[in-house]
């Protein structure tokens, strides 16, 4: 589905006790009330795992300004361990996952349902907590390439 513009969103997880992202190509939005969102990954990566352990996921959904942070989060076959520097400091208690800064909007969220379909599990969060970030131009993903926005169509 090479031609089907979307946002690009970094899924976030606790992994061996470090911060872990991977750009995921397939978050949107289920309901309003309760807010969910539906997230859909590949079943044996790290993040996958680190899910169905402990029930909990962020979402950032990135500005055009970090396409560098979204082509390294993914890339195959790599760790994907997150700078601490990148990260929001979380001064919520009730936040409990990584969240990257200056993403253009952050969310905390718990696992109500995860289902497998073939290699991939398909995963509906219950958000928690939201953040609204700096409003700049969103980060797309079209045609097997990072874009920004482009403001005169």
């Amino acid at each position: 589905m090479r031609v089907l513009a979307r946002a690009v969103v970094i899924l976030t997880v606790e992994v061996e006790g470090q911060p872990w992202g991977v750009t995921i190509s397939s978050c949107s939005s289920l309901s309003a009330a309760p807010p969910r969102l539906v997230c859909s990954l590949e079943s044996r990566t790290v993040a996958a795992a680190a899910i169905a352990e402990h029930g909990r996921f962020g979402i950032n959904i990135l500005s055009a300004a970090q396409a560098e942070l979204a082509a390294t989060s993914a890339k195959a076959g790599i760790p994907k361990f997150l700078d601490r520097a990148l990260l929001i400091h979380r001064e919520d208690p009730e936040v409990s996952t990584p969240q990257i800064a200056d993403a253009l909007y952050n969310l905390d969220c718990i696992v109500v349902s995860r289902l497998r379909i073939v290699d991939h599990d398909l995963v509906v969060g219950g958000v928690r907590w939201s953040k609204s970030g700096p409003q700049h131009d969103p980060l797309l993903y079209f045609n097997q390439s990072f874009r920004a926005l482009d403001r005169q169509a």
